[in-house]
């Protein structure tokens, strides 16, 4: 090779070089769009409440919503109910929590913990009606009118470790206050959202649910559409498919737990 062609090679090989180098330094100066905020979840598969640098705090999946009539006996409002698990991811906890009650939860270490509780649900519905959680006021009425025993979520707040999962149900129903009074209301579509505590989050998973609508382009494509169910119904089936969440007690334990269930028609 000639002493000119060697020099032309070289110094093509340096700019090559040089060009690479820069392209580099742009991708590292301008990284990936990472999601910040709520992004559209899917129903039926964990899905994560991401911390700092996409790093997982939680995975949460949700299963069986369903619109429920209650007995009219309970004069209950109809409640939306799902089963909710959630498992604990790697992202390390950064912040302390206040309500830490060491006489419950002595063997938990409270910066080691994650918390998830009602205050980390975000709504939002279409005409502005307001959430609200209906587990204390239908639990309080399953213990004592049905043969299930139900593990309710969110209440009293879950304190999750490394690799610990906890699964229960949630319940709740939309209202508008008129005149001091809330009025049940049952929004055409609606979001909620899922949080954790003890950590620093930038993105977590919002589910879409719509309620005698049509489906158009305006609802996200994971958005699921509420059917109606009766409440015993509904436990029927989860006792056996989500029996983590709901279990039917037998006789036997209704009389140790010294519940009376009252006789059904």
């Amino acid at each position: 090779m000639q002493r000119d062609q060697l020099n032309r090679l070289m110094r093509f090989l340096i700019a090559f070089i040089l060009a690479g180098a820069a392209i580099l330094v742009v991708m590292a100066a301008r990284p990936p769009a990472r999601r910040i905020g709520i992004y559209t979840a899917e129903f039926g598969k964990p899905q994560p409440i991401l911390g700092l640098w996409d790093e997982p705090a939680a995975f949460l999946t949700i299963t069986h919503p369903m619109l429920l009539s209650l007995p009219p006996s309970w004069k209950l409002t109809d409640t939306i109910c799902m089963v909710m698990q959630v498992t604990r991811g790697t992202a390390p906890t950064t912040t302390e929590f206040t309500d830490f009650q060491p006489q419950a939860q002595w063997d938990v270490k409270a910066l080691d913990a994650l918390v998830m509780d009602y205050d980390g649900i975000r709504s939002r519905a279409v005409d502005g009606s307001a959430l609200k959680i209906d587990n204390p006021t239908v639990g309080a009425a399953v213990t004592a009118f049905t043969d299930y025993q139900v593990h309710w979520f969110g209440d009293p707040p879950i304190l999750l470790l490394k690799d610990q999962t906890f699964g229960g149900l949630l319940c709740y129903h939309y209202y508008f206050n008129v005149n001091q009074l809330d009025l049940f209301h049952l929004p055409f579509s609606y979001l909620l959202s899922f949080q954790v505590r003890n950590v620093l989050l930038d993105s977590w998973p919002a589910y879409y649910f719509r309620y005698n609508a049509p489906s158009d382009a305006s609802y996200p494509p994971q958005t699921f559409t509420l059917q109606r169910d009766t409440l015993d119904h509904y436990l029927s089936q989860l006792a056996i498919e989500a029996p983590f969440a709901v279990k039917k007690l037998t006789k036997a334990q209704i009389d140790q737990l010294g519940t009376e269930v009252p006789a059904r028609k």
